[in-house]
C-alpha cells in the first residue's frame, strides 16, 4: 500500500492483518460467499487508500502530511494553536 510507503511497523501490521482474515476464511467454499469477501476486503483496500493519510516527523515535535494522489479528502485549513491545544487562544 502507497499509503504505509516507508514505515515499516504500519506495513508490517497491514500485512499480519490481510494474513489473519484470510486465514480465517480459508476454508470458505460457497463461491457467493468467497465473492463477497474479495468485495469487501477490495472496499476495505479503496477507504484506506482514498481517507487515511500518512504523516512524517521532519523535526523533534513536527510533522508533516504525505498525501498520495488518491487521498480523496479536500485539505481542510485549520488555526495552528500555541501551548496546549485545549486551550482558547
Amino acid at each position: 500500500l502507497k499509503t504505509f510507503e516507508g514505515d515499516e511497523h504500519a506495513l508490517q501490521v497491514v500485512r499480519k492483518k490481510i494474513n489473519d482474515e484470510y486465514r480465517k476464511y480459508k476454508n470458505v467454499t460457497n463461491q457467493a460467499a468467497i465473492e463477497e469477501l474479495n468485495k469487501f476486503a477490495q472496499e476495505v483496500e479503496h477507504e484506506v487508500r482514498t481517507t487515511v493519510i500518512q504523516v512524517v516527523e521532519t523535526a523533534p515535535g513536527r510533522v508533516a502530511p504525505r498525501l498520495t494522489p488518491d487521498v480523496l479528502v479536500d485539505n481542510v485549513p485549520y488555526k495552528e494553536q500555541k501551548g496546549n491545544a485545549n486551550k482558547e487562544n
